[in-house]
C-alpha cells in the first residue's frame, strides 16, 4: 500500500514537471543570401507600410466615430424679386420654356413656399402648386359612395424660386470620442457634385465662424448638378420644376484632416436622388366638410443628412493596428519557404533541411512499435550534451 502510493506521487511529481515544459517550435536557418535579402526586404517593406501608410499616413492609432445631430432648416424669400416676364418658365415670358409647357407663376413669400412646415432635418419647397376646389353633390360624408367632385384647377410656378435662401443651423456630437459642437463654431465648405470647392457669393455663407450657414436653393441646386427645367426622371413629358425633386444635403464633420484633433471641419454636398419626385397634398375644409381646396404640391424635398468622421487618440486600437499589421510577417515567410522549397535551384536540400518525414507506421507491427515507443522515450529522457546528440530511426533520410 505504501509502494503504491509513493508510484502514485512519483507520477504526479513527472507529470507536473511535464507540464512545467516550455514547447517551442524548432527553427532551420538556411544561410543562402539571395533567400535573405528577399525575406527581409518582405519585411522591411511591411514595417514601412504600416509604419509610414497606416499608422502615420492613414491615423490607424485613432478611434472613429460617426457623428451624430441635428441640422434646423428655415426658409426666406428673397429681398426683391425678377418679374415674370423675365423668368423663361413661366406663362408670363412665353408657352413653351425647354419644350415644356409654360404655367402662370405666382408671388409666394416663405410661408406660402413651405409645406409641411417644421420638418426636423428637413424642409419641402414648392415650385409648383395645382389648386383644386371640390364640393359634395347633394350628399354628406355619412353617406354611402359620397365623393368630392372637382369644381375649378388651377396651376401656377412659384416665381423666382432659386433666389429664396435655405437657413443651415446644424449641431453634431460623437459621445465615444467625447467631441461636440455647432457649425458656426468652425470651419467648412460646400462642393459641387464633382467635388470642386465652390465659390460663394452674397447673400451665400457657407463655414464663416460665428454665423449660420445661408445658400440659396439655386446654389442647392447648382451643387447638387441639377436645372429644375430639365427632363424629370419619373415622367419625361414635364419638367422636374413640374414634378418635383429630392435631394440629399450631406455635412460630412472630420477632424483627421490634419494632425490637430483640436480642428473640426465640415463639408456640405449635395446629391439628388435618381428616380425620386417630391409631391404632397394641403387641403382646406370648411366647416360643414361640403366643399374643400386642395393643393397639389410639387417641389425641391431636401432631406439633411450628417456624417463623417471624428477620431481621438486610442492606444487599444493602435495596438490592433499592429497586432493585424505584423501578421503581413508570417505572409513573407510563406512566400519565402515557397521560394526556397520549391523555385531555387537548391530547393531539395532545403526542403530536405525544412521537413522531417518518418517512416510509416501502418506498416509496422506490433512489436516494432513497442520497440519504437520505447526509443523515444529513451531519447526523450536522454540527457544531450554536445558531443553526444541522439538520433532516431524514426525519422528517414532526405535525399538532396
Amino acid at each position: 500500500m505504501v509502494k503504491s502510493l509513493s508510484s502514485i506521487c512519483s507520477s504526479m511529481w513527472v507529470a507536473f514537471k511535464n507540464f512545467l515544459a516550455y514547447d517551442t517550435v524548432q527553427v532551420v536557418r538556411i544561410k543562402d543570401t539571395k533567400l535573405a535579402v528577399v525575406h527581409w526586404s518582405f519585411v522591411i517593406l511591411i514595417v514601412l507600410y504600416i509604419a509610414l501608410w497606416t499608422i502615420l499616413k492613414g491615423k490607424a492609432y485613432l478611434l472613429l466615430q460617426t457623428p451624430d445631430g441635428s441640422v434646423r432648416m428655415s426658409l426666406l424669400k428673397p429681398g426683391t424679386y425678377a418679374p415674370a416676364e423675365e423668368l423663361p418658365y413661366c406663362l408670363q415670358n412665353s408657352s413653351y420654356y425647354n419644350g415644356y409647357p409654360n404655367w402662370e407663376c405666382a408671388y409666394l413669400d416663405q410661408v406660402l413656399a413651405l409645406y409641411p412646415p417644421g420638418e426636423p432635418n428637413g424642409m419641402a419647397i414648392s415650385t409648383r402648386i395645382t389648386s383644386t376646389s371640390q364640393y359634395l353633390p347633394s350628399c354628406n360624408l355619412t353617406e354611402l359612395n359620397c365623393d368630392y367632385v372637382d369644381n375649378v384647377t388651377t396651376t401656377y410656378y412659384l416665381a423666382d424660386i432659386e433666389k429664396f435662401t435655405v437657413l443651415l443651423d446644424h449641431s453634431f456630437y460623437a459621445p465615444e470620442v467625447g467631441i461636440q459642437g455647432n457649425g458656426r463654431d468652425i470651419i467648412g465648405e460646400i462642393v459641387d457634385s464633382k467635388g470642386h470647392v465652390m465659390k460663394l457669393q452674397s447673400p451665400n455663407v457657407v463655414g464663416q465662424g460665428g454665423s449660420y450657414d445661408i445658400l440659396q436653393l439655386g446654389v442647392i441646386l447648382q451643387a447638387a448638378g441639377i436645372d429644375l427645367d430639365s427632363t424629370s426622371d419619373t415622367n419625361t413629358s414635364v419638367s422636374k420644376r413640374f414634378d418635383g425633386i429630392v435631394i440629399m444635403i450631406m455635412i460630412s464633420y472630420s477632424n483627421t484632416y490634419t494632425y490637430n484633433l483640436n480642428k473640426i471641419k465640415y463639408t456640405v454636398s449635395c446629391q439628388a436622388i435618381s428616380g425620386a419626385k417630391y409631391k404632397v397634398e394641403q387641403p382646406y375644409v370648411d366647416q360643414n366638410l361640403q366643399a374643400r381646396l386642395v393643393h397639389n404640391r410639387h417641389g425641391v424635398h431636401l432631406v439633411a443628412l450628417q456624417m463623417g468622421a471624428l477620431g481621438k487618440f486610442d492606444f487599444q486600437t493602435l495596438l490592433i493596428t499592429f497586432v493585424s499589421g505584423f501578421g503581413l510577417v508570417a505572409f513573407a515567410t510563406v512566400v519565402v519557404d515557397i521560394l526556397a522549397t520549391k523555385i531555387l535551384p537548391n530547393r531539395q536540400i532545403y526542403a530536405g533541411l525544412k521537413y522531417k518525414k518518418t517512416c510509416d507506421f501502418a506498416e509496422l507491427s506490433d512489436d516494432e512499435l513497442t520497440g519504437l515507443l520505447s526509443r523515444v522515450q529513451q531519447i526523450n529522457n536522454m540527457k544531450v550534451t554536445p558531443t553526444t546528440a541522439p538520433t532516431s530511426s524514426l525519422f528517414q533520410s532526405q535525399q538532396p
